[in-house]
């Protein structure tokens, strides 16, 4: 396509010519335009292949050798022009900063009155937007003048997209129309893309209507077998112009959603991205909350049922020791349930089991709930280094003060966290304030030990500790390991997780 830009000789040009008393440069024009424009990315370089041409046309006013300006904005010169060259013999060029460089033509070896002056516009586009040439005649026989030689992005495409509310399963979303008002051809190949988000797939291609410039140039189909997204290609070049595409008959398949947001990902190939919302699918846009897990274990034949309550309409995944078991959306009273094969937790091995909401764009899981069991040792307690409380077969339980880890490498945890967990109530545990020393009352008789010392006193008789108990932000920590032996727990029975730090207590 090319752009004009003229001066139209008035009657006084030719009072001039007649009279001889001026220059007649100085009354003189070319029509100069590009060769085209292109549709890029930002950050592009356009070369020999894309660049498009600034063409100053012959004149028969290019009596004497001349000079002019050529500027750009929104680009750069690319390094294929050096500071100073020629374009070919007798139009040489100086680069006087990134974006603007002085032509210089010599009309003993370049004939500008019969062949026009062409320039590559060899350049790097700056930002999204509009690339512009211009020039500057330095009063010369040049016209000055702007042109749009390239834009970056996808600034002039517009989705429209009446979003439905509550989808039902295996539903349909409204009319997808992509707009193109940007005022130029698009090139053969270019590809416009919508990804669905959030486990949903496209059931069949939707039907395309287009008109303008993309009437009968373009064509559908899925960018894979996952059928997540489409792919919609310009099969020829269009002409310049307006256009659009419309898509309707968009059926989704919902099997592997969770209820929420319907959204995707539109992309240009040319540039540009948006994020889209079609909509809701299920009772609304439900928010995760946190996963629950029913104490008990039931077995059922030669099957393990597990079961508890989340967010409905979320999906979870079952892990058993890190190998996926199941993935199942939650019903619409919050409820869920894994039947699987006993054999997996019930052979008198520790297990870990661990439940998550699943996204299905990053495969992660998140708000994760994790359980150490044990068919043959059915309590099971957890304590967290740096964590208030411990965690009662599978339910937390707050206590004052947190576990942490001693310079000498041992797990110190808070007295009333240590009571609590086995059972023990305040009222059973007995401070000195004189002696520094503690007594812990147990069905099976005493446990006592000192601030400082390094013993420990119990029915199972007196038990050796390299690390004493300790007054620490007003509370008393102890050293975990040697009151679970003094406790009468061994350490067959107590397992540390260095990954997870968690210290799991089988009873």
């Amino acid at each position: 396509m090319k752009y004009y830009i003229s001066r139209i000789v008035s009657f006084l040009s030719a009072v001039v010519l007649a009279l001889g008393a001026f220059n007649v440069n100085a009354f003189a024009y070319t029509e100069n335009h590009i060769t085209n424009q292109v549709r890029v990315k930002t950050g592009t370089e356009l070369n020999e292949s894309t660049a498009p041409k600034l063409i100053i046309e012959s004149s028969k006013d290019h009596t004497d050798d001349f000079n002019f300006e050529v500027y750009i904005d929104n680009a750069k010169w690319s390094d294929k022009y050096s500071d100073k060259g020629d374009i070919e013999t007798g139009v040489s060029y100086t680069k006087i900063s990134d974006t603007r460089m002085i032509f210089n033509i010599d009309l003993d070896t370049f004939d500008a009155t019969s062949k026009d002056i062409e320039i590559p516009l060899y350049t790097v586009i700056d930002d999204f937007g509009d690339a512009t040439v211009g020039i500057n005649s330095k009063g010369s026989s040049v016209s000055e003048g702007e042109f749009v030689f390239a834009t970056a992005g996808a600034s002039d495409i517009k989705i429209y997209n009446e979003p439905v509310e509550n989808m039902k399963e295996n539903g349909t979303i409204n009319e997808i129309l992509i707009q193109d008002d940007f005022n130029s051809s698009v090139k053969s190949g270019t590809k416009y893309t919508i990804k669905l988000n959030g486990g949903f797939t496209f059931a069949q291609l939707p039907k395309m209507d287009n008109d303008g410039k993309y009437s009968n140039k373009t064509d559908i189909d899925f960018v894979d077998s996952s059928k997540k997204a489409i792919v919609i290609t310009v099969t020829k070049t269009t002409d310049a112009g307006k256009g659009s595409i419309k898509l309707t008959d968009i059926k989704l398949n919902t099997e592997n959603a969770s209820y929420g947001n319907i959204k995707a990902d539109f992309t240009n190939s040319n540039g540009g991205s948006a994020e889209l919302n079609f909509g809701t699918f299920g009772t609304g846009n439900e928010t995760a909350s946190e996963i629950m897990i029913n104490d008990n274990i039931n077995y059922t034949d030669d099957k393990a049922v597990l079961t508890g309550t989340a967010t409905k309409g979320k999906f979870v995944v079952l892990n058993i020791d890190n190998k996926e078991i199941g993935k199942i959306r939650v019903d619409n009273n919050g409820a869920w349930q894994f039947e699987f094969d006993k054999t997996l937790i019930n052979d008198g091995n520790t297990h870990n089991i661990q439940l998550g909401y699943y996204n299905t764009d990053t495969k992660d899981l998140y708000y994760v709930k994790t359980i150490e069991y044990s068919k043959n040792n059915s309590i099971n307690i957890v304590y967290a280094i740096g964590a208030e409380g411990y965690v009662y077969n599978g339910k937390q339980v707050v206590t004052d003060g947190v576990p942490y880890i001693d310079e000498s490498g041992r797990t110190m945890i808070p007295l009333r966290t240590f009571s609590n967990s086995m059972g023990i109530s305040d009222t059973d545990i007995a401070w000195n304030e004189k002696t520094g020393e503690i007594t812990i009352k147990t069905t099976n008789g005493n446990i006592s030990l000192k601030i400082g010392e390094t013993k420990i006193t119990s029915p199972n008789g007196e038990i050796n500790i390299d690390c004493p108990a300790v007054i620490k932000d007003n509370r008393t920590y102890i050293p975990l390991r040697g009151v679970l032996n003094a406790y009468g727990i061994s350490d067959e029975n107590i397992e540390w997780s260095p990954s997870a730090k968690t210290i799991t207590i089988f009873k």
